[in-house]
C-alpha cells in the first residue's frame, strides 16, 4: 500500500509535537552557544508549507523537514557570535521566505 504525503498539519505536528522535534533541538543548540531563539508560529507554518512544496517534486517525507530547517538556519549557525548575549532571535515567516530564497554558500 502506497503511504500518503504528509500534509502541512503533519509536518507542523511533527515540528512541534515530536519528542525532541527540530524547533527544540535547533533553539537547544544555539542556547549552547548563548542565543536564545523563539520560533514565531507563522514562521513554522511557512517551513512545513516549503517541506509540503518541496515533496511535491521529490517525495522524501519527514526528512524534508531537515533539509528545509538546516536551510532557515544556516545564518544563524554561521553567525552565531554575533547573536550571542544579544536580545532573543525571533524567527519569524519573513525571516524563513528569505533565508529559504537565499543560495547556500
Amino acid at each position: 500500500a502506497l503511504l500518503k504525503p504528509l500534509t502541512e498539519k503533519d509536518f507542523i505536528k511533527i515540528l512541534t509535537e515530536t519528542r525532541y522535534n527540530l524547533i527544540q533541538q535547533h533553539t537547544e543548540k544555539m542556547a549552547v552557544k548563548g542565543v536564545e531563539m523563539i520560533f514565531e508560529t507563522d514562521a513554522i507554518e511557512t517551513i512545513a508549507k516549503e517541506s509540503v512544496k518541496e515533496n511535491s517534486t521529490i517525495n522524501i517525507g519527514t526528512r524534508r523537514l531537515s533539509n528545509v530547517m538546516a536551510r532557515v538556519m544556516h545564518k544563524y549557525y554561521a553567525m552565531h557570535t554575533e547573536f550571542a548575549r544579544m536580545e532573543p532571535i525571533t524567527v519569524t515567516k519573513e525571516r524563513v521566505i528569505t533565508a529559504l530564497a537565499e543560495p547556500l554558500r
